[in-house]
């Protein structure tokens, strides 16, 4: 059903992965001033584009998968491995750069996705035991 609560938790995990693409993770900032224009974003970087995309595209994708609860499940635990690929290739990204730079608070948004599938999941596995224990009436 598109009027569950998952629904939701799976729409801000796309919306957060999409955010992660247009605001900058990092830039070159003295005690909060910009000194100079170095702002990491995920879409200079075609892996770290490729994966937000990825997992923002199965996250919408999952919500119409409502029939099928297992294979929403499967898709959500698709979603939070390819975050964390994505959490590591950033933080190789970052750690490659030959710039100073200070992280943003943009940095935890895939952190924050992850939580939103979590969450998803839970409720998903809810209304599969809910299913289940209506179908014990019958």
């Amino acid at each position: 059903m598109i009027q569950r609560i998952q629904t939701i938790y799976l729409f801000l995990a796309a919306i957060i992965c999409i955010l992660f693409l247009m605001v900058p993770s990092a830039e070159n900032a003295i005690e909060g001033v910009v000194v100079e224009e170095f702002d990491f974003f995920a879409r200079d970087n075609i892996y770290s584009a490729a994966i937000s995309i990825a997992v923002a595209f199965l996250s919408f994708a999952a919500i119409f998968f409502y029939k099928n609860r297992k294979l929403q499940i499967r898709i959500a635990f698709i979603s939070i491995a390819l975050l964390f690929v994505l959490i590591a290739q950033t933080y190789y990204a970052l750690t490659q750069s030959a710039e100073d730079y200070s992280i943003t608070y943009f940095i935890a948004t895939p952190f924050i996705a992850i939580v939103f599938l979590f969450l998803a999941i839970r409720s998903i596995r809810k209304d599969e035991a809910l299913v289940k224990s209506m179908d014990r009436f019958r």
